[in-house]
């Protein structure tokens, strides 16, 4: 399946359905708990990061230089990196919830505060879901070369 197909489904699987079951069950002010609950504080995201690169820098690094080990060093590098892939994964995961809470939150509030929300703001924070989706599609993208180069 192609990577933008792919990652534009798991955004709507993951932030947009769950934001709209919640405001169409629960309401404005739930909603609003969601997100911010949602929302995780800089330096648990810069942690997801650093496994993240840390994955891409390994595996690039073992890609180039992984011939000069012996098979069995070799299989133990790929399982520490595959490990080390997989924290970096929720990475992924909190920029699709954020991705689609921000495709959402305009839709929603647009309609049911009409009168609060003008034209360009919603142009503008839909372009900065567009620019988030862009983000996750190329994390995605990239982290789908580390993986097949183990």
């Amino acid at each position: 399946m192609n990577v933008t197909l792919k990652e534009i489904i798991l955004v709507v699987m993951t932030g947009c359905i769950p934001a709209l079951l919640i405001q169409f069950n629960e309401g404005f002010i739930k909603l609003r708990e969601f997100v911010s609950g949602a929302m995780v504080p800089n330096y648990l995201f810069f942690y997801f990061l650093l496994f993240f690169f840390l994955h891409v820098f390994l595996t690039s690094f073992c890609w180039l230089y992984g011939y000069k080990f012996s098979p069995e060093k070799q299989k133990k590098a790929k399982q520490k990196i595959i490990y080390i892939a997989e924290i970096g994964d929720s990475f992924l995961g909190i920029y699709r919830l954020a991705s689609g809470l921000l495709f959402t939150i305009p839709i929603v509030w647009k309609y049911v505060e009409r009168d609060t929300l003008t034209d360009l703001q919603f142009a503008g924070l839909v372009s900065y879901a567009l620019l988030l989706l862009g983000g996750v599609i190329s994390i995605s993208s990239i982290n789908s070369w580390a993986k097949s180069k183990l």
